[in-house]
């Protein structure tokens, strides 16, 4: 398998744009939010301490599990000489990430945190007879619940925002590059391009 990266960030963050710039570039490869993560966190759920079938897999065995999903998944991309996963999911599990992979980095979008909650609750409200399932019946009452339920740290923002801190702060944070939604104007797309192809 090439070498491998990872994006992550904040909802509303210019991922998407991000991932139009990288694929540019024919020898890279990127897509929206990926699988693999989930199958990951998945199968250490069956294999690990708390599953019936953890007695039949040692610490390398589950390790190698781990690396086959990725070998698999990625399996039919081998003609590109970089291959981006995109998950909100791995600026939390870089310690597992750091065991797999010899080397690579976490791009991580970012934006000012009330301007994503405030593009939430516009969405809400141009769909009110629509109800979403991002938010329930108790946090959908007022703007101010709404923004509450993404901020607090099992919600859309609030997870995010936790995992960056853990990633920003921990001892792996040289692998951490931030990209600023406000920095990625259409008409510099050949700067940061240039930028952000190592």
């Amino acid at each position: 398998m090439n070498r491998i990266h990872f994006f992550s960030g904040f909802s509303h963050s210019g991922s998407t744009l991000l991932a139009g710039i990288l694929r540019q570039n024919v020898r890279y490869h990127t897509a929206m939010s990926s699988p693999v993560a989930s199958f990951i966190n998945g199968c250490l759920e069956l294999v690990g301490a708390g599953g019936k079938f953890s007695t039949f897999f040692s610490k390398q065995k589950r390790k190698d599990i781990c690396l086959s999903l990725f070998i698999a998944y990625y399996w039919d991309k081998s003609e590109y000489r970089k291959n981006f996963d995109t998950n909100r999911i791995w600026t939390a599990r870089r310690h597992q990430l750091v065991d797999l992979f010899d080397d690579f980095k976490f791009i991580f979008c970012i934006r000012n945190p009330a301007w994503i909650m405030d593009n939430f609750d516009i969405i809400y409200r141009k769909t009110p007879f629509d109800y979403s399932q991002m938010s329930t019946p108790q946090s959908r009452q007022t703007a101010y619940s709404r923004c509450n339920a993404l901020i607090n740290a099992g919600g859309v923002v609030g997870s995010s925002w936790t995992a960056l801190k853990e990633a920003y702060y921990g001892e792996y944070s040289d692998r951490l590059l931030l990209m600023d939604y406000d920095y990625l104007p259409p008409d510099l797309f050949q700067k940061y391009r240039e930028m952000i192809f190592w």
